[in-house]
């Protein structure tokens, strides 16, 4: 499963406006320091006209990067708002510079610059900022060998699952921390703060979700949905889990419909009895439900495999 870059993730963690303040206070301090501190560099005809697009371009990326954060996503709509915005302060500058007394003047031709900046740079690094926006708002880091579980997984795990569903702890960070274990751990982040998690089995050509949970402060605003499709989309095979037959209440059924709407299959009729994760425990009746290549998938051989890979049950 592909990661977000580390560069992504670090530019990510800045504050929010953060960027946008410090390239406005960089133009300020440029557009309008006095004309005889202003350093005086051969470069090329009209270079000053690029420097104009240049600034203003960042000022507008940067604002539409750190509104994009705050929404959620970056539209058309806010690229038009920021860059009418950014226009107009282009055009209190030159305002500005004309009524100084320090070797300044305002020019029509940079109000020009700048406006092409602030319209057009954000549309040249569009698929950039997106990216950057949406890698804050929702990503996957998915560990096949992750040595240090970190608390809040743990905490979510037991007040996710009861005792005859979740398997003992130290059990499964043991093979969390095998690299040779079938056995890998997806953690999902929204806004850079873990969500949830996904632990799950590669069983030969089949994936199968043991345990997929999201923190009950962030249900209900689609990130459980939008995680399990990103999950399956990633893993490239088809997928399995397990959930209570629809007949034990309501929220089986509200979960059964839930993995439905995200391209699930429920397998009603094939009979499943989880085995128990431990001595002591019962045994479940389940239902399986499928997603991904419908005709890869066979039902008692998934069953053979989770019964003895998974739970250690003999044949």
């Amino acid at each position: 499963m592909k990661r977000p870059s580390r560069f992504l993730l670090a530019v990510d963690r800045l504050p929010l406006f953060l960027l946008t303040g410090i390239s406005v206070a960089a133009t300020l301090l440029l557009t309008l320091m006095p004309g005889d501190a202003a350093p005086d560099i051969p470069l090329f005809p009209h270079a000053d006209k690029v420097a104009h697009f240049l600034m203003f371009g960042s000022v507008a990326c940067a604002a539409l990067w750190d509104w994009g954060r705050r929404a959620g996503c970056i539209t058309r709509r806010l690229w038009l708002a920021v860059a009418l915005t950014v226009s107009l302060f282009g055009g209190l500058i030159e305002l500005a510079q004309s009524a100084m007394p320090y070797g300044r003047s305002g020019d029509w031709a940079d109000w020009l610059a700048d406006m092409a900046g602030a319209f057009f740079l954000p549309l040249m690094l569009w698929r950039v900022i997106r990216r950057f926006v949406d890698v804050y708002n929702f990503h996957l880091l998915t560990y096949g060998d992750c040595q240090s579980v970190p608390q809040w997984v743990k905490s979510l795990y037991f007040g996710a699952f009861p005792p005859e569903e979740r398997r003992d702890w130290a059990d499964l960070v043991s093979k969390l921390a095998d690299g040779a274990s079938p056995v890998s751990i997806t953690m999902i982040f929204s806004r850079m703060r873990p969500v949830g998690f996904i632990t799950w089995w590669r069983l030969g050509n089949v994936v199968y979700v043991e345990h997929f949970a999201v923190d009950p402060a962030m249900r209900g605003g689609g990130i459980g949905a939008r995680a399990i499709k990103s999950f399956v989309d990633s893993v490239g095979l088809p997928v399995v889990l397990e959930v209570e037959p629809a007949d034990t209440g309501d929220m089986a059924l509200r979960r059964i419909g839930f993995y439905e709407r995200c391209g699930f299959t429920a397998h009603p009729s094939h009979p499943y009895l989880q085995p128990s994760y431990s001595p002591g425990l019962p045994s479940v009746p389940l239902m399986l439900m499928t997603a991904g290549a419908p005709e890869t998938i066979d039902l008692p051989e998934i069953t053979r495999r989770l019964h003895t890979t998974v739970y250690g049950v003999r044949p």
